[in-house]
């Protein structure tokens, strides 16, 4: 990674990090761009957060959900065009004060979904 080099000692660069969500619970402040799952990762952990979207081929999808973010207070949105140094230490700068709070997030989804099912076919099964 061409960025490695440029690193202060309290850096560390990764191109993949499978236990990232338990990292942003211990995080000051996050960096990342705002794909579904590293946004659903941050919110849970209630960390604060820059948000960096991929706004390349025509994307809308991640630009969408900072700005949304970026409205609640739950986030600072970065646009890539206005990335640099300066613009981005600010936005930490400007991240690191937000209050950290947990949103209520419900990640069980899948649990959820299940039991409602089984709900349904139980009252399906004694209509018959």
């Amino acid at each position: 990674m061409r960025l490695a080099g440029n690193a202060g000692g309290n850096v560390t660069l990764r191109r993949f990090e499978p236990a990232l969500a338990q990292l942003f619970q211990r995080a000051k402040v996050s960096v990342s761009q705002a794909g579904y799952n590293t946004v659903a990762d941050v919110l849970q952990a209630g960390c604060a957060s820059v948000l960096v979207p991929f706004e390349g081929e025509g994307e809308r999808e991640q630009l969408m959900r900072a700005s949304r973010l970026e409205q609640a207070g739950h986030a600072v949105m970065l646009r890539e065009g206005d990335l640099s140094p300066e613009t981005l230490a600010d936005a930490i700068n400007r991240a690191a004060v937000l209050e950290r709070r947990d949103i209520g997030l419900g990640l069980d989804g899948a649990r959820r979904s299940v039991s409602v099912l089984e709900r349904r076919l139980a009252q399906f099964r004694r209509g018959q």
